[in-house]
């Protein structure tokens, strides 16, 4: 019943997982063409925003002069060849790699390092000093999502180069209950496999 369980729960959060994953791919794709923009005004008069743009998500906090409002969604096309220029104003380039990133405060030259504008700014109201932005792409996000996939493999490759006493040399399965079989892959302790036998050739 235990067994039982345990599968359903494992399935369970492998089917999620795969679904969390063609999510953030469907996003990504989106991404690219569309800029999704989610934003708030505080008490405070500041401005935060959730931007889903260039395959990345970017997470903001701007200004101290907005009138207080909720949650707004909007999207807006984005033109070939723009990069972050069309949504910075304001900050200071602070670090960029493999799609991740940190903007922060002071005005920086939108020409450099993002290339040329070809577009007016589609969400300038993002932008008041000071200033404040995190990156995350779409790649780190399907990563982790397929964690019940690649943990369960890394789990399984880590006990078959150094299996713990007492456990399955193949899947790290606790054999401490039943040491003659493994229940989970049905493999038996101590077995060795059988060679293979060249097939053989009939004598003329």
């Amino acid at each position: 019943m235990k067994r039982r369980r345990r599968h359903i729960v494992r399935n369970g959060l492998l089917a999620l997982s795969a679904l969390g994953v063609l999510g953030a791919v469907a996003i990504a794709v989106r991404s690219y063409w569309k800029l999704d923009e989610l934003s708030r005004v505080n008490d405070l008069g500041v401005t935060e925003s959730i931007v889903s743009f260039r395959g990345g998500v970017h997470l903001a906090r701007s200004g101290t002069r907005g009138a207080n409002r909720g949650w707004t969604w909007d999207a807006y096309t984005i033109e070939p060849d723009t990069d972050w220029e069309v949504v910075y104003l304001n900050g200071v380039l602070k670090f960029r790699f493999l799609g991740f990133g940190w903007l922060q405060d002071k005005l920086f030259n939108s020409a450099r390092p993002f290339g040329n504008v070809k577009s007016s700014p589609l969400v300038p109201w993002l932008n008041a000093t000071p200033y404040n932005a995190v990156i995350v792409p779409y790649w780190f996000i399907a990563f982790v999502l397929a964690m019940p996939w690649w943990s369960r493999w890394l789990v399984r490759m880590i006990s078959r180069i150094r299996p713990k006493p007492g456990t399955c040399r193949q899947c790290g399965y606790d054999l401490r209950a039943t040491p003659d079989r493994c229940p989970e892959c049905g493999l038996v302790p101590g077995a060795k496999k059988k060679p293979r036998r060249a097939p053989s050739r009939a004598v003329a």
